[in-house]
C-alpha cells in the first residue's frame, strides 16, 4: 500500500471516529441534561470536516508527488505506445485493396528551398561543437550528397543521413504526402529504442492563430493525445512544468508538422520564425507542405532573399511513372488503351494522371462496373473540354461520387441515390470546415462531434436564446418600476452569461465505455453525505419519527455516505479509441453507458428521497386508526409517491446521462441534420456505407474523408 493511501485511510478513520464520537457524546449529554452536548456535537462535525478535507488533499498531493517520481522517458514511451496503437488500429489507413499499390518516390529538393546535405552536416557540426561533445559514433557515415528513394526508405534516410533530424517533405496536392508521412512514422517507431524520442504527427491546420503560441499549443495537443501528460514533470525540470512541455523542451517528442500549407501566409512565416528560434534547442522536426505555399513562406516579402529553415534538408515527391500508372489502372476492367498512350506526357491528361489521387479517382470513375452509359475513359483526351490539368481534376472529382453510388449495395436499406449522397457529403464537409475552430481542422468525421454548430449559427442562436431569457426580466421591471433596477441588472447578467456560454462552446465529451470507480473523488462526497445523513436523522429524531438512539444516526450516516460516494465516484470511463474499435461499437458502448448511468441516478434519487420519507411513514402506522385512513389507502398513496419519485429520478438520470455521455448529442445531431433534409436520419449507417464504397476510410473509431482534397472539393473550398 502506498504512503498516500495509508494517510488517506488513517484520516478517514479519524474523521469517522470523530463524527461517531460527537454524536454519541451529544446523545449522552442530552440524557444527562448537560448543556455542552450541542457544542461538542458541532466541534465533532467540524473536526470530521477538517479531517476529510485534509485526507482528500493528502491523497491528491500524494498522487501528484508519485507522478512526479516517474522519469520523463517513461512518458515518451507511453506516447510512442499510443502512436503504435493508433497505427495498428489504422493499419489499412491507405490500403486500396490493390495487388499493385502505388509507391511514392522522392528525391532531394532542387528548387533551393532547403539546405543541401553538406550544409546540413555543417549545421550539425556547429551544434556538437557548441555543446563541446564529440560527434556521435552510433550513426552510420553519410554517403553521397543526394537523397532519393521511395516509400518506407525515408525513415532510414532521416535516421542515418540527416544528422540534424530536420526534414521538409514537399509535394503537390494528391501526390501522396499523407501516405509517406504514415510510413515515415511507422518506420521511426520501429527504429526507436526505449526512452528515446518519439515522432508524433501534429496537424498544423488545427492551430488557432489567435490562441497560444506554437509550443504551448503542441503541448496541449499532446495532452489531448495522452491526458497523463498534464501532470507535473520531475522537479529538476521546474516546479510546475507539465510533462508535455518538458517532453518538448528535452527533445523527447519529435513533431511531424503536417498541413503547413493549410495555414495563412502570415501564420506560415510565423511558424518558420518559431522553428528557427528553436535552433538553440537543436530540436528535430519534420515539416510537410505543398511546394508553392512553402516557397511563399520562405521567400522574404520584399524579395531580398530566402529565410531557409535552419539545418533542414528537403525532399520533393515525384510523379508516378507511366508504367506504374498504367499497371495501376489495369487492375480494374476498363478501356484504358487510349489513356495509356498519354500517360507520362505533357498533355493535360498526362499531367493530371501523374499523382496517386487522380489515378484513384480516374480508375474509380471509369472502371467498367461503374461506368455511366455513353461514357468512356477516352473522353478525358478531349482538350477542348479539358484545357488544363485543373479542369480535368475537377471533372474527376465530380464523376467520383456518381460512380461509387451508381450501384446499390445488397445490404443497403433504403438505397441512397447519388444526388442524395452528394448533398449529404457536401453538407458534412461544409459542417466539418465550419466547426474547425471547435474540434480542429482535418478530414475526420467523428460521430461524437457532429452536434457542434458553425460560428454563424452559434452566434445567432446565442443572441436569440440570451434575448429570450433576458427580455422577460426586463419587461417585469417595466411593469413594476420599483424593481426596475434589480430586473435590469438580472437581465443583463443572464444575457451576458448565456451569450458567453453559447458563443464559446467546448469540444464536448468523447464516447464512454461503461461505468467505473473514480477513487480520488470519493472521500469528500462520502464525508458530506455522512454528515447530511446524520443531520437528516437528527431532524427525524426531533420530529419523533426515529428513536433517539445512536443507531439511527449511524444508519443514516452510512446510507448517505454510500450515496455520496456513488454519485461522485461511480462515473463513466472514457473509451480507448486507440484500440481495435469501430464507430458502431463505440456508439453501442456509449449507449449502454447512457442506460447504466440513467439507471444508477434513478435508483440514487429514488432511494434517497424514499429514505427521507420512510421514517415519517413508519411512525404514522400506529396512528392510522385515529386518522381513519386504512392500510390500503396508505399503500396506494405510498405507491403513488414512489412512482412520482421514480419519475423524478428518471428525469434527473436522463439529464445526468446526457451530460456524461456522447450518444445523446449524436441523436440530436442526427435529428437536426435529418429533419432539414441535409443528411439521412440513420447517419451512422450512411457513413458506414460511404466507408464501404471508398468515399470515407475508417481509422479506429472514426471515419475520415479519403483525402483532404476530396473534403475541400465537397466543401467548395478554393
Amino acid at each position: 500500500m502506498r504512503r498516500s493511501q495509508r494517510i488517506v485511510l488513517t484520516l478517514l478513520a479519524v474523521a469517522s471516529g470523530a463524527g461517531i464520537a460527537s454524536f454519541l457524546w451529544s446523545y449522552h449529554a442530552k440524557q444527562q441534561g448537560l448543556e455542552d452536548g450541542d457544542v461538542t456535537g458541532r466541534l465533532g462535525v467540524a473536526l470530521a470536516l477538517v479531517a476529510l478535507a485534509w485526507g482528500f488533499w493528502s491523497q491528491f498531493d500524494g498522487r501528484r508527488e508519485g507522478e512526479r517520481e516517474q522519469p520523463l522517458s517513461a512518458s515518451a514511451d507511453l506516447v510512442a505506445r499510443r502512436m503504435r496503437q493508433h497505427w495498428e488500429a489504422a493499419e489499412d489507413l491507405h490500403r486500396l485493396n490493390d495487388d499493385h499499390a502505388l509507391s511514392v518516390a522522392w528525391r532531394s529538393d532542387t528548387s533551393g528551398l532547403s539546405l543541401d546535405l553538406p550544409a546540413v552536416r555543417e549545421v550539425a557540426a556547429t551544434w556538437e561543437s557548441a555543446a563541446e561533445q564529440p560527434p556521435s559514433a552510433a550513426a552510420p557515415p553519410a554517403v553521397g550528397d543526394e537523397l532519393a528513394g521511395e516509400g518506407a526508405d525515408l525513415a532510414q534516410i532521416l535516421r542515418e543521413r540527416i544528422p540534424t533530424g530536420r526534414l521538409v517533405i514537399l509535394g503537390r496536392a494528391g501526390s501522396g504526402k499523407t501516405v509517406l508521412v504514415e510510413r515515415l512514422l511507422h518506420g521511426m517507431l520501429g527504429w526507436r529504442s526505449a526512452g528515446g524520442p518519439a515522432h508524433v504527427r501534429i496537424p498544423l491546420g488545427s492551430w488557432p492563430l489567435e490562441g497560444p503560441d506554437l509550443d504551448a499549443w503542441m503541448a496541449s495537443y499532446l495532452i489531448r493525445l495522452e491526458p497523463s501528460l498534464r501532470s507535473f514533470a520531475p522537479r529538476n525540470h521546474g516546479r510546475r512544468v507539465r510533462r508535455a512541455d518538458a517532453l518538448l523542451d528535452e527533445g523527447l517528442i519529435v513533431p511531424v508538422l503536417d498541413g503547413f500549407d493549410e495555414l495563412p501566409l502570415g501564420a506560415r512565416r510565423h511558424v518558420l520564425r518559431k522553428i528557427s528560434a528553436a535552433l538553440r534547442a537543436k530540436r528535430p522536426l519534420v515539416l510537410v507542405s505543398r511546394p508553392d505555399e512553402y516557397r511563399e513562406a520562405v521567400e522574404a516579402p520584399d524579395g531580398s532573399g530566402r529565410h531557409l529553415l535552419p539545418g533542414a534538408a528537403a525532399v520533393e515527391l515525384l510523379p508516378v511513372p507511366a508504367d506504374q500508372a498504367a499497371k495501376y489502372l489495369r487492375q480494374k476492367e476498363g478501356d484504358w488503351d487510349e489513356l495509356q498512350q498519354s500517360l507520362g506526357t505533357d498533355s493535360p491528361v498526362g499531367a493530371a494522371l501523374s499523382s496517386p489521387l487522380t489515378l484513384f479517382l480516374c480508375r474509380t470513375a471509369y472502371e467498367r462496373a461503374a461506368l455511366a452509359p455513353g461514357a468512356s475513359p477516352g473522353e478525358l483526351l478531349d482538350t477542348a473540354r479539358f484545357r488544363d490539368e485543373l479542369a480535368l481534376r475537377t471533372h474527376l472529382f465530380e464523376a467520383f461520387l456518381p460512380a461509387v453510388y451508381r450501384e446499390s449495395r445488397a445490404e443497403q436499406q433504403p438505397p441512397w441515390s447519388a444526388e442524395r449522397a452528394d448533398r449529404a457529403l457536401r453538407h458534412l464537409a461544409r459542417h466539418r470546415r465550419a466547426t474547425a475552430s471547435v474540434v480542429g481542422s482535418g478530414t475526420d468525421l467523428s460521430w461524437w462531434q457532429l452536434h457542434h454548430l458553425g460560428p454563424r449559427i452559434r452566434r445567432r442562436l446565442a443572441w436569440a436564446i440570451s434575448l429570450m431569457v433576458a427580455i422577460p426580466w426586463l419587461l417585469s421591471g417595466v411593469k413594476n418600476p420599483d424593481v426596475l433596477p434589480s430586473a435590469l441588472f438580472a437581465s443583463l447578467v443572464l444575457f451576458g452569461f448565456g451569450h458567453a456560454v453559447l458563443r464559446h462552446p467546448t469540444a464536448g465529451r468523447g464516447p464512454a465505455a461503461g461505468l467505473g470507480w473514480h477513487w480520488r473523488w470519493i472521500p469528500i462526497p462520502a464525508g458530506f453525505g455522512a454528515l447530511m445523513g446524520a443531520a437528516m436523522a437528527h431532524v427525524h429524531v426531533e420530529a419523533g419519527d426515529l428513536p433517539e438512539e445512536p443507531v439511527s444516526y449511524v444508519v443514516f450516516a452510512a446510507l448517505f455516505a454510500c450515496l455520496g460516494a456513488v454519485i461522485c465516484g461511480w462515473r463513466p470511463r472514457k473509451a480507448d479509441r486507440d484500440r481495435p474499435v469501430t464507430p458502431l461499437s463505440l456508439l453501442r458502448q456509449d449507449r449502454r453507458t447512457f442506460l447504466a448511468c440513467q439507471l444508477t441516478w434513478t435508483l440514487i434519487i429514488t432511494l434517497t428521497f424514499s429514505s427521507i420519507l420512510a421514517p415519517s411513514v413508519w411512525s404514522s402506522l400506529p396512528r392510522l386508526d385515529q386518522t381513519g385512513i386504512g392500510y390500503g389507502e396508505l399503500l396506494l398513496a405510498v405507491a403513488q409517491v414512489f412512482l412520482l419519485l421514480a419519475g423524478f429520478g428518471m428525469a434527473v438520470g436522463f439529464i445526468a446521462a446526457y451530460c456524461q455521455t456522447a450518444c445523446g448529442h449524436f441523436a440530436l445531431a442526427c435529428l437536426g441534420h435529418g429533419l432539414t433534409g441535409r443528411t439521412p436520419l440513420r447517419l451512422l449507417v450512411f457513413l458506414d456505407d460511404a466507408h464501404h464504397r471508398g468515399v470515407l476510410r475508417q481509422v479506429g473509431g472514426t471515419y475520415e474523408f479519403r483525402h483532404v482534397e476530396l473534403r475541400r472539393h465537397l466543401a467548395a473550398e478554393d
